[in-house]
């Protein structure tokens, strides 16, 4: 019969020499390491959600104060063809129905700029009509120390054509415009 201090001590032996047999003959030394595993893991994967959320918020505020910016030049964009409209149709409108020579007399042109000023020097909303339930744009025709609207005859203008008795008018003009989208952006067109 073996002796049973023999028996343990071989065990022991055994334990020592395999390393293995050790970790799994002696669960209690690694109890800890899992918890902390998991703790690291779980405060990698907060940052990087952390992370994540930071940078889409920045992404939606460049782009909102982008898509503002593109809205207040379309806007101003929109307001520049309001504003040639509203000319042309007053030019148009001048016009006698009977032929007087020239047709349309120069000083009546600074009359044009005038109405003009008159109907959009304040923010004027672009949605109306068809277009009533679109983003919120609005635009204004302004005078500034940089920007000075102008509108009158080109040089050599009205030109008399003898041959079928007729004229042409040139005009030059110079119009400023401001457009506004919704938040506080503004964009100029000249």
């Amino acid at each position: 019969m073996h002796d049973r201090s023999e028996s343990t001590a071989c065990s022991h032996a055994r334990r020592v020499a395999n390393p293995r047999a050790r970790a799994v003959a002696n669960p209690i030394d690694n109890r800890g390491s899992a918890l902390i595993i998991t703790l690291l893991l779980l405060a990698m994967l907060s940052l990087i959600s952390l992370t994540m959320v930071l940078t889409t918020n920045s992404d939606m505020m460049i782009n909102g104060y982008y898509r503002n910016y593109r809205g207040a030049f379309y806007a101003a964009d929109s307001g520049m063809n309001v504003a040639r409209q509203q000319l042309l149709n007053q030019v148009l409108a001048a016009i006698p129905s009977t032929y007087v020579s020239p047709p349309i007399a120069p000083a009546i042109t600074s009359i044009f700029l005038t109405n003009l000023m008159n109907n959009y020097s304040t923010f004027t909303s672009i949605n109306t009509g068809e277009a009533s339930g679109s983003w919120s744009a609005a635009f204004e025709i302004i005078n500034t120390a940089t920007c000075t609207n102008t509108f009158g005859l080109a040089a050599g203008s009205p030109a008399q054509n003898v041959v079928n008795n007729s004229y042409t008018y040139q005009y030059n003009y110079t119009l400023c415009v401001t457009g506004r989208a919704s938040g506080s952006e503004q964009s100029t067109v000249a």
